[in-house]
């Protein structure tokens, strides 16, 4: 008999999905040399189109009454298209291989030429990227880039004016615009530590390790994306730099030296930010050596809902 009641049945696209992504990060962990991310870059608006379609089914299927207002319960409902999701997914990992096209490697070099001073821009939608000091005595710059075929060939523009140059380094166009995730690209560029140098290194999603100790830097401009970033700022460094880290949804471990004075200043957005080795001064965090060495860093995060490590170093 009935009760009066009328119960409806939840759809479990979403669960499905949430399965999903777990057999997927699985297989990752199980499989190093599979990166799921690549997946997703390319085919995440599949997941949209089966959401949206999945909703409909839902709406005019579960949510539907007869005239009696009884609950009507056919055969199909939007869970089908939640199965659907989870086989085409697990298809695109198993079959990334595939998909991501062979890893092909490229080795570049600039000349340093009559250059006095350079301003380097280095650009990476998805990957990982290593900047150090390091190049060769002639060289403004020496790198290696391994990438995947789908994703472009790193695109570099040195443009030298007088005894300054300017020296551009980004990911090729490949057809895909969306980056989301870590992409198979790695470079690792070295650079010069002699020439007078201003870096400013933008990453959509993906890792960065900038070993800038030692270099001869004046300005360092770093925006983050979905990512996690190391920098190492440590040293002694031989004039006035200022640095600036513009945050996004990762998260960014700085290293400052601690011989030389140090303010940051933080504002915007931040998610959390620690301050290990720093005192805090008004709105500023300043270390020991601030006010009392002829050379300072001002570092300013702004912006971005991430977390940022302020590490001072031993």
């Amino acid at each position: 008999m009935s009760n009066g009641l009328r119960y409806r049945r939840r759809s479990i696209t979403g669960a499905l999905f949430l399965i999903t992504l777990g057999l997927i990060f699985l297989y990752a962990n199980l499989r190093p040399d599979f990166d799921p991310w690549s997946v997703f870059a390319r085919y995440w608006p599949l997941l949209l189109v089966f959401w949206g379609i999945g909703r409909i089914v839902d709406y005019f299927v579960f949510e539907r009454l007869d005239a009696q207002g009884n609950l009507v319960r056919p055969g199909h409902s939007g869970e089908i298209f939640g199965v659907l999701i989870l086989v085409i997914l697990l298809f695109l990992a198993f079959g990334h291989t595939r998909l991501g096209g062979k890893m092909l490697h490229n080795e570049l070099h600039v000349d340093r030429g009559t250059a006095t001073a350079v301003n380097v821009s280095i650009e990476l939608g998805a990957g990982e990227l290593q900047v150090s000091g390091g190049a060769s005595p002639g060289k403004l710059m020496e790198g290696v880039f391994d990438y995947r075929e789908h994703e472009g060939k790193p695109e570099l523009t040195y443009t030298p004016s007088g005894k300054e140059g300017s020296l551009e380094i980004r990911q090729g166009e490949s057809g895909i615009h969306t980056h989301w995730g870590t992409g198979g690209s790695k470079w690792y560029v070295h650079l010069n530590n002699d020439v007078p140098s201003d870096l400013n290194v933008k990453m959509g999603a993906g890792r960065g390790d900038l070993q800038l100790a030692g270099m001869n830097l004046g300005h360092v401009q770093l925006e983050m994306g979905a990512g996690q970033v190391n920098a190492d700022l440590s040293g002694d460094w031989k004039r006035n730099v200022d640095v600036d880290i513009e945050g996004g949804v990762g998260s960014a471990t700085i290293r400052l030296p601690k011989n030389i004075g140090v303010e940051v200043h933080a504002s915007g957005g931040l998610g959390a930010i620690d301050t290990n080795g720093l005192s805090h001064r008004d709105d500023d965090y300043v270390n020991d050596a601030y006010g009392k060495s002829p050379v300072t860093m001002h570092v300013s995060v702004e912006g971005g809902v991430g977390h940022v490590r302020l590490v001072s170093a031993d």
